[in-house]
């Protein structure tokens, strides 16, 4: 099994990570029934989905940057 070491550099990844939850400051579910999600899966500003969202744009840009 390979292991892959993860370097973490908190000055580029906090800056980014404050953008990510500015950036989805205002989304939802996207689901179109606003009030059933709400009621059902919790508000989307705390929810999972979001935090995945914000890592994965984290991750896709410090991508970019691995040479």
């Amino acid at each position: 099994m390979k292991s892959h070491s993860v370097s973490l550099d908190l000055t580029t990844h906090i800056p980014l990570c404050v953008q990510g939850l500015k950036k989805t400051a205002k989304s939802n579910f996207g689901g179109g029934n606003t009030d059933w999600e709400e009621k059902n899966l919790g508000t989307y500003a705390f929810s999972e989905t979001r935090l995945i969202e914000i890592t994965e744009n984290i991750c896709k840009d410090s991508d970019k940057d691995v040479s």
